[in-house]
This record gives structure tokens, C-alpha cells and sequence, in this order.
């Protein structure tokens, strides 16, 4: 469970690098 957690918080902080990188977020 522990190393399913950190799998998915590495996957939504690749997620938000690439939201940004592409200009998506507003900030």
C-alpha cells in the first residue's frame, strides 16, 4: 500500500511538471 502511495504521488508530480512545462496551469 505504502509503495502503491508513493508510486502514485511520483505519477501526479510527473503529471503536474508536464501540465506546466505545456503551459496549463496558471501559475
Amino acid at each position: 500500500m505504502f509503495i502503491l502511495n508513493k508510486k502514485h504521488d511520483l505519477d501526479f508530480k510527473l503529471k503536474l511538471i508536464k501540465e506546466y512545462k505545456e503551459g496549463n496551469i496558471g501559475y
